[in-house]
């Protein structure tokens, strides 16, 4: 064929290149199972994405962009200690994690890094560790309550729950009663 050829469009799409999503746990966060869902999905449905010993990372995982739930459960416990509920990966971003802990043995902290900048950022967590301890001498044994929900119930003198439990982070009325005359408030 001679003559002048047609010319071409450009190629357009609509698809978004991916993302790349990196964790790295200090090794103050213990081992643990990095969930990265859409979000709301039950993660027991699902495999954790990565799987992180002590002071262990992992590489670069190809992500789609859009809206994400971090999530991170303490191996071998079951004990879920991380939520950052809806987080946003945007088209070719490159992200690192880095997980650590503040020498709690449940609730994590994470930061997000930039590559390119360098600059640190707190992902907040949704979730809160409570560990309650019962120093009330002369009240005997004491439920504890948060936002009128039973935490812990007939918590001795002298004592503290052996581990933490989970409530939604953020401002909550905490109190205690005498566990042999609920209702009354110490």
């Amino acid at each position: 064929m001679t003559g002048p050829r047609p010319s071409r469009r450009p190629r357009t799409s609509s698809r978004r290149a991916p993302s790349r999503v990196q964790a790295c746990a200090a090794y103050s966060a213990g081992a643990l199972d990095f969930y990265l869902s859409k979000p709301g999905v039950d993660i027991t449905t699902i495999s954790p994405q990565y799987q992180l010993g002590f002071n262990g990372s992992a590489v670069f995982a190809r992500t789609d962009t859009g809206d994400y739930q971090m999530r991170m459960i303490r191996s071998n416990s079951g004990i879920l200690a991380f939520d950052s509920g809806t987080i946003a990966l945007a088209d070719q971003d490159t992200e690192s994690y880095y997980i650590y802990s503040k020498g709690a043995t449940h609730a994590l902290n994470v930061l997000k890094v930039d590559m390119v900048g360098g600059a640190a950022v707190e992902v907040p967590n949704t979730l809160a560790a409570l560990k309650v301890v019962n120093a009330a001498y002369q009240a005997g044994a004491v439920d504890q309550k948060y936002d009128g929900t039973v935490g812990v119930n007939n918590l001795t003198y002298p004592a503290a729950t052996a581990t933490y439990y989970t409530i939604a982070a953020g401002t909550h009325l905490i109190t205690f009663e005498a566990h042999a005359t609920p209702g009354a408030t110490i």
